[in-house]
This record gives structure tokens, sequence and C-alpha cells, in this order.
């Protein structure tokens, strides 16, 4: 029998345009990369309506690396991220820890 975690993380990513991106992992570290992830693609991908150039950036004073980045490193970055997001913008980033119930 393989062991149950006692929690799983969920991250979740809202963009502007209501489009909802979540990842559920076994660990808060790998919410925050998954999540980082996500906000990269998003910039990144030119697929994205409308970025704002701020978003831009961010990515030039804030580089990020999927395959460098560490766990702690990826939890930084999107912390960073969410710092400079203004009140009125309708982009949220999320990692919520729920305990997982056994059934006996």
């Amino acid at each position: 029998m393989t062991d149950i975690p006692k929690h799983v993380y969920l991250a979740t990513v809202v963009w502007s345009d209501g489009r909802r991106f979540q990842h559920v992992t076994a660990t808060p570290g790998r919410a925050y990369k998954r999540a980082a992830e996500t906000l990269h693609d998003l910039i990144t991908d030119g697929d994205t309506p409308y970025i704002p150039h701020r978003y831009l950036d961010f990515l030039e004073e804030q580089p990020y690396d999927p395959g460098t980045t560490t766990d702690e490193q990826a939890e930084h970055w999107v912390d960073l991220f969410k710092d400079q997001l203004t009140p009125d913008e309708l982009l949220a980033v999320e990692v919520k820890r729920f305990d997982v119930q056994h059934a006996a």
C-alpha cells in the first residue's frame, strides 16, 4: 500500500481574462513552483491577449527559469509577483493546504 499524504496543496492562478489554472501537489514548494511556471508561461507565451508592460518589466528584473529554480526560489518569485499587483487587478495567485481525510 502506498503512503497517503496528510496534506495536499492547491496552487491556483486566475488570469485577468478569467482563465483559471489549478495544480494539486504533495508539497507546498512544488505548488509554488507550478504557480510560478503558470505565471511565467502566461506572460511569455504570446497567446495572452493583453499583458501589462510591467509584467514584462518584472520578468526582466526577476528572471525565472523553470528548469533551474528551486521550490524556495519559486515561492519567493511568486511572492514578489503578488507584491507588484495593484488592488484593482483581476488576477490572483494562491497556494492553499488541504488536509487529506483517510477512510477507515
